[in-house]
């Protein structure tokens, strides 16, 4: 009999389709997982940024075609389902292991075609998902597919192509840190287990407690009363700047939390989802060259319960959006 503590799962592995080496993950997410939560496991351990759209494509258990997307946008084919409406289980048996007959597709300009494969049934802990094993660090958005990131990774590692300068560029500014320390081969399971962990609290969400109410309130009012007095300078791309992005992630306590060398804000989900979400509610506005608190803000600073902002689960601030980029594309050999 099972321990109480266990519940039912899948194991899956996850490869990044015509990558040399191949880069893979093996998963484990409980059997009760929607296509939108496996979405954040693959996000999360191949440390991608969910900053484009996605979907599944491919025949279910039943034989029949499903084509199923994180957004309902109207672009879609018809009969294009919702990623948070449909359970794996119903897309593939546990029990009946092998390459199913469906893939993940990440970005459809870069189009990055991941194979999902049922290794078979498991148990999980609860409260949490994990990684079992991978190979090689997930590759770069916006590196133009499996052919454009191998051809940076070779230009940048090459001090004599033509391109090299450029490509080191590139390289360093979209990942924040130095070409010497960038290793396309690195694989660090422990860092992302602890992503993993992150991601399993909104699987599963418990009893909200006043640590948790704390823990949804705090990022808010901490940015709300960082923008209090002259407000927040942006760059001239209408970013936050990255030493506000740093001392952020810092404060808040989400270092720890998220694979990221850099704090540019559109490689810093944690940072730009909060500003987006703050903005969407009307709680700060973007004048010029700054974000400001607006007069709903300020009331809100001085109550944190004004408004009828009572119930802290109205506050939970929402996974990323799936939208294009807009950072930089390395384009060379793409």
């Amino acid at each position: 009999m099972e321990s109480p503590t266990t519940v039912p799962a899948v194991e899956l592995r996850i490869s990044i389709s015509e990558t040399e080496p191949l880069i893979w993950r093996q998963l484990v997410l409980p059997d009760t997982a929607t296509v939108a939560e496996l979405h954040g496991a693959i996000q999360s351990a191949l440390g991608w940024k969910d900053a484009h759209l996605y979907a599944v494509a491919g025949h279910d258990r039943a034989g029949k075609k499903r084509i199923i997307m994180g957004v309902d946008d109207g672009d879609g084919p018809a009969g294009t389902e919702l990623a948070a409406d449909v359970r794996l289980t119903e897309l593939f048996d546990p029990h009946s292991p092998g390459l199913s007959d469906l893939e993940y597709d990440y970005d459809f300009g870069d189009n990055w075609t991941h194979e999902i494969e049922v290794v078979g049934p498991a148990v999980l802990h609860e409260h949490s998902i994990a990684c079992l094993d991978g190979a090689m660090r997930g590759p770069i958005e916006d590196s133009g597919g499996v052919g454009g990131y191998a051809n940076v990774v070779a230009v940048a590692s090459n001090p004599k192509h033509p391109e090299h300068r450029e490509a080191v560029e590139w390289l360093e500014f979209v990942t924040q840190e130095s070409v010497s320390k960038f290793d396309p081969a690195a694989f660090d399971l422990e860092a992302i287990n602890g992503q993993l962990r992150s991601l399993a609290q909104r699987f599963w969400p418990g009893e909200v407690t006043t640590a948790d109410q704390r823990a949804v309130l705090g990022p808010i009012l901490w940015f709300l009363n960082e923008a209090r007095s002259d407000g927040l300078p942006l760059t001239s791309a209408g970013y936050l700047k990255p030493a506000f992005v740093k001392r952020a992630m810092t404060e808040l306590g989400w270092d720890d939390e998220w694979i990221s060398a850099g704090r540019v804000e559109v490689s810093t989900p944690p940072i730009r989802n909060l500003r987006e979400q703050l903005q969407e509610w009307k709680l700060l506005r973007k004048l010029k060259d700054k974000l400001l608190l607006t007069p709903k803000g300020r009331r809100l600073m001085g109550d944190p319960a004004a408004h009828g902002i009572s119930s802290p689960t109205s506050w939970r601030i929402r996974a990323p959006m799936q939208r294009r980029s807009q950072r930089p594309c390395w384009c060379t050999g793409s």
